[in-house]
């Protein structure tokens, strides 16, 4: 193995990879920024709202599109609990990632 490929698999390693040799081998192989999109991506993970949060909620600013408390108030009439929502917007954000 070369010295490149070695210092690469630390570096996955080191960032958390579960699959670092994968990752270099990868961005070795196939020329491909390999290393910047794994971090990109999971600094994206972490953004990820947390299973059972409702933290996430007290910073969501809902539109008030029909002057009587819009989506927050059709939310609030409908049997959708926060743990739902919360699995929505987790779902969406993994999607999304």
């Amino acid at each position: 193995m070369d010295d490149r490929l070695s210092a690469l698999i630390e570096k996955f390693r080191a960032a958390g990879s579960a699959d670092p040799e994968s990752w270099a081998a990868s961005e070795i192989n196939e020329d491909i920024a390999q290393f910047a999109r794994f971090f990109f991506l999971w600094e994206l993970w972490k953004l990820v709202v947390p299973k059972g949060s409702r933290e996430w909620l007290r910073h969501l600013e809902l539109p008030n599109d029909d002057g009587c408390g819009g989506v927050r108030r059709r939310l609030k009439k409908s049997s959708a609990t926060v743990d739902d929502l919360t699995e929505l917007v987790r779902a969406a954000q993994s999607e999304v990632v």
